[in-house]
């Protein structure tokens, strides 16, 4: 009678031991919110001058060109790059400087309400210590609320809400 109590019991033990160690498997591992993945920054900034053509299209001040892109020393420290800290081409191995962006033109066209993502806040050192006139950085993490931005940039565009804002994800 106790050896079939025992034989019972090596298969509950074994299910119950698999249950505790299938929680450190990678692959239940949870997923991290896309706008804790990486350093999002919210920035007022002006609009670039362009043509408007897809060679040089009007882009938020700090985002890269399209011949920028091409130039893997864009923005780099010491490499001469031509950018304003936005950092290197994405087809590149290194993961540095501005990673995305995305953005809401004002009433007027001249200035942007843009989200920079960056690998570490270091990439985006230079937008955040920007001394240029009219730019305005909003960095959530320092008590930064919605509700500042929404005010701070409802001065360029009536009605702007971040209600329906979408973290920027960055494959």
């Amino acid at each position: 009678m106790i050896r079939h109590s025992a034989v019972a019991l090596v298969p509950l033990l074994s299910l119950l031991t698999s249950a505790a160690f299938s929680q450190n498997r990678v692959d239940s591992v949870n997923h991290v919110d896309p706008s804790l993945a990486y350093c999002h920054i919210y920035a007022i900034v002006p609009m670039v001058a362009g043509s408007g053509t897809l060679q040089d299209p009007k882009r938020p001040m700090f985002a890269l060109s399209p011949a920028q892109l091409s130039t893997t020393s864009v923005g780099v420290p010491g490499t001469g790059g031509t950018g304003s800290g936005a950092g290197t081409s994405p087809t590149s191995t290194s993961r540095t400087g501005v990673l995305g962006h995305q953005m809401v033109v004002s009433d007027d066209g001249t200035m942007a309400f843009v989200e920079f993502v960056g690998a570490t806040r270091n990439d985006l050192i230079n937008i955040i210590t920007s001394t240029t006139p009219g730019v305005q950085v909003f960095e959530r993490w320092n008590g930064t609320t919605q509700a500042a931005m929404e005010a701070a940039f409802g001065q360029f565009k009536k009605g702007f809400s971040l209600a329906n804002w979408q973290p920027l994800r960055v494959q």
